[in-house]
């Protein structure tokens, strides 16, 4: 099943890694997964009468939750980062972006796993999924310092910017779009390393500021641990399979790391507004 997915969104990647590193590809897609470990369905019926069939029917959960929440947490950041204007916190504009990008990430896998539409939710996952990882490097630089975004003008760029990616991305071939869709998530995750690490020394003002570092980095953590859990369990998928059921294989575990690190990286930006938290005066370490 996962070889499946992988030849959807990385036909370019994975037709390489077949042909030039067989082992890596037979050992992260072994050729007994599909048949031991068939994909899930349901069968259900609409109050009309007509049959409709979910695919990853326990996974779909997971997205539709997904989904609804990082709406629900990126409007309340929005709102926020709208109403108090300039006088925002820098960077808050821009981590909404993030979240309701994952968001549209997680509508578009909605359709495109668990009801086969294809291929608008494909690309609209694709897409989004880059564009959620190059907001959270943004969101990131906001809070150094490198990034502002609390203008009318700044925020439209960034709005520009956004819907020039998907542009590009939309009408790019195969590669480029999986590069789109791999290099972000990459950055975004030693994005979020790096600011932990620079956010050891980073000098506060008073006591209530330092509680808030240690909070707000213990939510960077277990972003952190989301985004491993998501990560692992693509070689762990044939193990997962076989011990635990089709249902908590690689795309359920994924789906739950990703939204897990996305609840934590909204705690973490509201807890770096709140307590306003400076991440530009770092000591040496």
């Amino acid at each position: 099943m996962t070889h499946l997915m992988a030849r959807h969104f990385f036909p370019v990647t994975t037709g390489l890694g077949r042909d030039y590193a067989p082992r890596i590809y037979e050992f992260l897609f072994p050729g007994w997964a599909a048949e031991k470990c068939p994909m899930p369905y349901a069968n259900l019926q609409t109050p009309r009468g007509d049959a409709v069939t979910v695919f990853w029917p326990l996974t779909a959960v997971v997205i539709f939750a997904g989904l609804v929440t990082c709406w629900l947490l990126g409007m309340q950041l929005l709102v926020r980062a709208l109403r108090q204007g300039a006088q925002a916190r820098r960077g808050l504009f821009i981590w909404s972006s993030a979240l309701l990008s994952y968001g549209f990430m997680c509508l578009g896998g909605f359709f495109f796993h668990c009801f086969h539409i294809r291929p608008i939710f494909h690309m609209m996952d694709v897409a989004s999924t880059g564009l959620a990882s190059l907001s959270i490097i943004a969101g990131f630089a906001a809070f150094v310092g490198l990034v502002d975004d609390r203008t009318t003008t700044q925020r439209l760029a960034w709005v520009a910017s956004a819907v020039g990616f998907v542009v590009v991305d939309l009408y790019s071939p195969s590669f480029v779009q999986e590069q789109l869709y791999a290099l972000p998530a990459f950055g975004a995750a030693g994005a979020g390393a790096a600011f932990l690490l620079r956010s050891l020394g980073a000098v506060q003002k008073s006591a209530e500021q330092a509680a808030g570092l240690r909070e707000a980095q213990l939510w960077l953590l277990l972003a952190g641990f989301g985004v491993v859990v998501g990560a692992a369990a693509l070689p762990l998928d044939k193990y997962l399979c076989l011990y635990l059921g089709a249902e908590f294989s690689f795309l359920f575990w994924f789906f739950l790391g990703c939204n897990s690190a996305m609840f934590a990286v909204h705690r973490f930006a509201l807890v770096v507004a709140d307590k306003n938290l400076q991440f530009t005066d770092v000591k040496r370490q």
